[in-house]
């Protein structure tokens, strides 16, 4: 009888650690699926930076950005219009004046823009570019590093 009590005992911690065993796996899958989105939004972030670059120093032409990655809808945020008046303002010559269109986008979708949430309001500028600069439309890509895009060819 005591062996028949300690064998089902036994049986029962092991039962037991299956719904432990299922949580654990949970949220490992959950963290690695975070990681990868909170990595994509910085890698865009930094991606959206390079691309804007080329104008810095320039003071005869305002940029309306036109697709600003904003926010992932899977969660983090990648950019806010006012990051481009901080970045490297502290080594070199700022930017342009910039007015951006924010864009929710969808990391599952391999970046594709769904939603615009309008001008973000930490623009530089929300309707006319300040007086006497030439407003240059601007077209980020937003191809995921190492990913095929979406669709073929959009840009």
């Amino acid at each position: 009888m005591a062996i028949a009590a300690a064998l089902a005992h036994s049986e029962g911690r092991r039962l037991a650690m299956i719904p432990v065993a299922g949580v654990l796996i949970y949220t490992t899958a959950s963290l690695t699926a975070q990681v990868a989105i909170w990595t994509e939004a910085c890698r865009l972030s930094r991606s959206v930076m390079q691309q804007v670059e080329p104008y810095r120093g320039r003071d005869d032409v305002a940029l309306r950005i036109a697709n600003m990655p904003f926010m992932f809808v899977e969660g983090p945020f990648v950019l806010k219009a006012y990051a481009f008046r901080f970045y490297g303002n502290d080594r070199r010559p700022p930017l342009p004046p910039i007015n951006a269109r924010a864009w929710t986008i969808q990391y599952s979708a391999q970046n594709r823009p769904i939603a615009s949430a309008g001008i973000d309001v930490s623009s530089d500028y929300l309707d006319r570019p300040p007086d006497g600069l030439i407003e240059l439309p601007v077209q980020l890509v937003l191809e995921p590093e190492n990913r095929q895009p979406a669709v073929a060819g959009l840009r």
